[in-house]
């Protein structure tokens, strides 16, 4: 395991945080494009479970990092925004977040990115007025007529429902996959659920409802359920 000369610590201690702050944004965007589901709001549904995908992957790079740039280079990158104070994440966009993730034996997760952020940009920018060729207003959604398919709010609603599974599964395959020793420090970042959570500057309360956080720590639970039994097995 790649180490850093002065103190040892593995990539994945130094990011350990990062990942585990991706997954809290995750799970509270996965929770909060279900509340909107329920609400109609299926467009705001579908990108909230856009960046919840985002962030689960975002969180699988910072947890396992090695696995996922196997040269180091773009490691040791963000390790030198980390050690001056910058942040790592900004270096980390749509792009290259699904390149990273593409390089291995993930389930889903890249597929269903690059779908998300097809049926978000269908929606987000395609509907609008424009001219046809006689000078006359044309209602449509100039990005189908791009060669990209047409969706309907039913794909909307069916990605939202999707997301669950994908969260899930990408998570199992991490967790029975990683070191016994990175999955401890991972344990011990979970005891920080309800800190991460109420922190003032995070504003999660205030930008949440009662609905979404408590639904968020559900789904949090039950991450931590499929962990604590990894963990129990390995004991064994």
């Amino acid at each position: 395991m790649v180490t850093e000369d002065k103190d040892k610590k593995d990539f994945g201690t130094w990011f350990a945080y990062d990942g585990f702050s991706a997954l809290i944004k995750c799970v509270l965007f996965r929770s909060s494009a279900h509340y909107l589901l329920k609400k109609d709001e299926i467009l705001l549904a579908i990108i909230s479970s856009y960046y919840s995908l985002f962030h689960c992957g975002l969180s699988l790079v910072f947890f396992n990092p090695e696995k996922l740039d196997k040269s180091h280079d773009f490691l040791v990158e963000l390790l030198k925004d980390r050690e001056n104070g910058d942040d790592p994440q900004k270096k980390i966009t749509h792009k290259k977040l699904i390149s990273l993730l593409s390089k291995n034996k993930f389930t889903a997760l890249p597929s269903k990115l690059l779908y998300g952020k097809q049926i978000r940009e269908f929606y987000n920018y395609g509907p609008r007025v424009t001219l046809d060729k006689n000078g006359n207003p044309y209602f449509g959604n100039p990005i189908s007529e791009q060669g990209k398919d047409k969706h309907s709010p039913k794909d909307g609603e069916e990605f939202v429902k999707s997301i669950d599974k994908v969260i899930f599964d990408e998570f199992t395959f991490y967790l029975k996959n990683t070191a016994e020793t990175q999955l401890y420090v991972l344990r011990g970042l979970w005891n920080q659920t309800e800190t991460y959570l109420n922190e003032e500057t995070f504003h999660f309360k205030n930008l949440y409802s009662d609905e979404t956080l408590a639904s968020a720590k559900k789904f949090l639970y039950s991450l931590e359920s499929l962990l604590n039994n990894i963990l129990k097995n390995s004991e064994r």
